[in-house]
């Protein structure tokens, strides 16, 4: 990936990639609409084990697109299966990647509806990025359970990539070469001889890994799912955290893992018009 010119007017899109939990997409983007010049979401009316997704997507969409917080909505068709199922991802997510650039952005950043950023720390990582000219970039995650307002005390034991430039060439790779642990479905090619990484320490993104109007049909659905191993995870994944569910006094109280964290969001207003899943 070359490097972009100084003088190239930096425009950065997003790409959300949207199956479920399109009960917090809007306000996912509220929290970085303002930073960002564009935003597409690429949807699907299946999911990757062949649940259909909730027959209101489409409107909820329209209406974020009728706000103006999305610019474009992509519909990815695919055939439900269970192999190849990490190439289907990857073409999702590409199909974003490539509208981004049809509408003339230099740089992306691919999000879930679940991904939340705090402005003041997303504006000035932005403009370090645009100032020192970084190609590829990663920062650490925090998760929240049965709350927003309940937030893991330590950072994931791996980052997620934020803000990397893109060109014709770009392509989103398994074998990414990044230099730290990330999701492979959702990193873009890093060539060590010609790109430029930065790790930010001062800025995180904030997951609700555990807020869900129906947090099953995120769990069940997950591309995890696809092998013996990550149902076995997904069944252990649910026994272990299912006791936060019945937890009655606040949760960092009874367990250590957890501290408090303001809902920065104004999340907990819409709590009463569904009920939240644990995770």
């Amino acid at each position: 990936m070359l490097l972009f010119k100084k003088n190239k007017k930096n425009k950065l899109g997003v790409t959300y990639s949207l199956f479920s939990g399109e009960e917090l997409l809007e306000y996912s983007i509220k929290s970085i609409r303002n930073q960002v010049d564009y935003i597409n979401v690429v949807y699907q009316e299946y999911s990757w084990m062949g649940e259909q997704a909730n027959d209101n997507v489409l409107d909820i969409l329209e209406d974020l697109k009728h706000k103006n917080l999305i610019d474009n909505i992509i519909l990815f068709k695919f055939k439900p299966q269970k192999k190849d199922l990490p190439i289907l991802v990857l073409k999702k997510k590409q199909l974003g990647i490539d509208d981004l650039l049809k509408n003339n952005c230099t740089h992306s950043l691919l999000m879930d509806v679940d991904e939340f950023y705090k402005e003041d720390e997303f504006i000035e990582a932005k403009n370090y990025i645009y100032s020192n000219n970084i190609t590829h970039s990663c920062c650490p995650i925090y998760d929240y359970k049965k709350s927003p307002i309940y937030r893991t005390r330590y950072i994931r034991n791996y980052s997620v990539p934020f803000i990397t430039q893109i060109n014709k060439k770009t392509k989103l790779a398994v074998n990414h070469d990044l230099p730290c642990h990330v999701d492979s479905l959702r990193a873009i090619k890093y060539n060590q001889q010609k790109d430029k990484f930065y790790y930010f320490t001062n800025i995180a993104m904030h997951h609700m890994t555990g807020f869900r109007k129906d947090f099953d049909k995120k769990i069940n659905n997950s591309i995890t799912n696809s092998s013996k191993e990550g149902r076995d995870f997904i069944q252990k994944f649910k026994k272990e955290h299912e006791k936060i569910l019945h937890f009655d006094e606040p949760l960092p109280d009874v367990d250590y893992n957890y501290i408090y964290e303001n809902d920065y969001w104004n999340l907990e207003k819409i709590t009463n018009e569904w009920q939240i899943m644990g995770g």
